[in-house]
């Protein structure tokens, strides 16, 4: 049964421009095989002092696609328990053929492992200039020094992930974060902890190897048509400008209903009631709803449109995109 997409949305206003909607869809998992292996688990690290692969499987575990988990992960308690029963010890830095033994003992369909290569921090110190006012209009001044401290963070990992059940690596990646900071002396506080850059280095790794193995938010900033490109009469101007004011309030719905009622006026021939159609179409997830009426409000111009042809190129993508979705998802 085809899941239903939950779409957030909101209206954005700029000095002379059209108004624009920001929808929220999904895009396919890059590493589209990895949908074969939901339910995982995730071996300590080799070297991971810094608590890197708890952060991992606490995300992994978080990760959503429309509200439902998107993959099944065995929590580090049972790991160690069932290891521990079988008497496996692992180092954190296992093969292949050793990720394949502990997933087939663990009863999961992927492994991920690893390495945290580096983690570390370069301090070098410099002075920095500061003036002093030496009377009262400032019109003589002192340059002096003080001691400064500048911090270079560095978080490398090595990671993979292999399927169980054929006994190779779906993907690897060694993927790096850097971060700098500076304090000088003359101001309070100091560096963050070691531990602190270390967590948001993390975070932002662990989000790109699980952007590249799941579905993902895409956000699209779609402009809408609030110009008349035929003679409207006064209550068909009245029902395009009333359906963009719902649109900016939030209530589709009834900007549909004004929309429709726009088109049918003009006996399905106004272009800019069919394309503002189709973007609420688009907003709600009716794609192929949306298509038709981004066809129709194609067949109705005879110039090229830039907002009307990216709205086409871009449907079209998302139509093709949501079938490969829905079969990742369904694995």
């Amino acid at each position: 049964m085809k899941l239903v997409y939950l779409f957030l949305f909101s209206i954005l206003f700029f000095t002379g421009c059209s108004q624009k909607v920001i929808v929220t869809s999904f895009e396919p998992a890059k590493v589209d095989r990895a949908s074969d292996v939901k339910k995982i688990s995730v071996l300590r690290f080799y070297r991971d002092d810094i608590g890197f692969t708890s952060k991992l499987e606490t995300q992994i575990s978080k990760k959503e696609i429309m509200g439902k988990p998107y993959f099944t992960v065995l929590n580090r308690n049972q790991i160690d328990e069932i290891l521990e029963e079988q008497r496996l010890q692992y180092s954190g830095l296992v093969d292949k053929n050793t990720s394949v033994k502990i997933g087939q003992l663990l009863g999961v369909q992927g492994i991920i492992s690893g390495e945290v290569v580096d983690s570390s921090v370069n301090k070098s110190y410099y002075k920095s200039p500061r003036t002093r006012c030496l009377d009262k209009k400032c019109k003589e001044v002192r340059v002096y020094y003080v001691s400064c401290t500048k911090a270079n963070y560095n978080l490398t990992v090595s990671m993979k992930i292999t399927d169980v059940q054929y006994g190779d690596i779906i993907y690897a990646d060694s993927i790096s974060k850097v971060n700098s900071y500076s304090h000088c002396r003359d101001y309070s506080g100091g560096l963050p902890s070691f531990g602190y850059v270390m967590d948001n280095l993390g975070d932002k790794i662990i989000s790109d190897f699980i952007s590249k193995i799941s579905p993902n938010k895409r956000l699209m900033e779609v402009e809408l048509i609030d110009s008349p490109e035929i003679d409207y009469n006064d209550e068909q101007e009245q029902l395009l400008e009333y359906s963009l004011e719902y649109i900016e309030n939030g209530r589709l719905e009834k900007a549909e209903e004004l929309l429709a009622k726009l088109l049918t006026s003009t006996n399905d021939k106004c272009y800019v009631a069919a394309y503002n159609l189709a973007v609420v179409k688009e907003v709600q997830g009716e794609y192929k709803f949306a298509k038709q009426l981004y066809d129709l409000a194609d067949s109705l111009v005879l110039e090229p449109n830039k907002t009307l042809d990216k709205a086409v190129l871009r449907i079209n993508k998302q139509i093709k995109d949501d079938a490969v979705i829905q079969e990742q998802i369904s694995k």
